[in-house]
């Protein structure tokens, strides 16, 4: 199974499906700056892997 989870408490949460097919879920307060985080990231990296 590729999946993997921490899950502490009921509540909002962060997802991340990986490229490799893996999943992973953790509970967090406020998922959504760790998400914005995440997303600038992989597009930062896709733009310097269409250029090169």
């Amino acid at each position: 199974m590729n999946r993997a989870a921490v899950v502490l408490r009921a509540g909002p949460g962060l997802r991340l499906d990986l490229h490799d097919g893996k999943i992973f879920a953790i509970t967090i307060d406020t998922p959504e700056t760790p998400a914005q985080l995440l997303n600038a990231e992989a597009s930062r990296l896709e733009t310097i892997r269409d250029h090169t």
